[in-house]
């Protein structure tokens, strides 16, 4: 499936920037991490919520459309509600991340950490619902915990987004697939490539460890995105140089 970006110029395009004076990069492994989560997030909304994506918008797109010219409307609901959840998400995130660079002097502005902190407290009401059953009922309870998965994800999307980093798309992949075969075609930064090819190995590895939960531990499934943002976040916080 294609791919919307968050509110900022796609940064897994060639766009973004490692350039010093501005923020360090953020660590690869961070953002493996939470493109790990966003692929268990979307495993856990494709197999277990019924058939719809919590980070791929424009698959979600396809999907309405799908929906709509078969015709079959109710089949539109589920990404309907994924869709602008996304937005609010992305909305409200961009709102308290616009002004991070000119506040935070810092390697790693606070409100980076604050938003992946409210993303991480989203994916817990994920958990609590899932684990009250809202994911086995109809379609109406589990349009909830789809709606609250891709809260989380268009939060994330803003955030990583507001770094403006080369390659650093967590959700949104296709273009840095894309970006990806062409720097290997041509010459591309390593450091950068690397950093690609790293969040696309971990989106896959996320759908595949979720797929595994929901087949052998089924009431804790949602918490694997919840553990790679918490874990993500930490690792930030490791590498958060000390204050003078």
């Amino acid at each position: 499936m294609t791919d919307s970006p968050g509110p900022a110029a796609d940064p897994g395009r060639a766009g973004g920037h490692d350039e010093p004076g501005r923020h360090p990069p953020m660590p690869t492994i961070s953002l493996g991490l939470l493109a790990l989560g966003a692929g268990a997030t979307d495993a856990l909304s494709w197999a277990g919520l019924g058939g719809s994506f919590t980070s791929v918008m424009t698959g979600n797109l396809v999907l309405v459309g799908l929906a709509l010219g078969e015709p079959a409307p109710m089949g539109a609901v589920r990404p309907a509600v994924a869709i602008c959840a996304f937005i609010v998400g992305v909305y409200f995130a961009a709102i308290w991340l616009r002004r991070a660079r000119a506040e935070d002097a810092t390697s790693w502005p606070d409100r980076v950490s604050i938003t992946l902190g409210m993303v991480a407290l989203v994916q817990v009401g994920v958990l609590l619902c899932w684990l009250a059953g809202l994911g086995e009922r109809g379609p109406g309870q589990q349009s909830v915990l789809i709606a609250l998965s891709a809260i989380a994800m268009g939060a994330q999307s803003a955030t990583v987004s507001a770094l403006a980093l080369a390659g650093a798309a967590t959700t949104y992949l296709t273009g840095t697939l894309a970006s990806l075969t062409t720097e290997l075609a041509t010459t591309g930064r390593p450091a950068t490539m690397r950093r690609r090819f790293t969040v696309l190995l971990a989106l896959l590895l996320g759908a595949v460890l979720e797929a595994a939960l929901l087949t052998g531990v089924r009431p804790v499934a949602p918490a694997l995105q919840l553990v790679a943002t918490l874990a993500a976040i930490a690792v930030m916080a490791l590498r958060r140089p000390a204050r003078p």
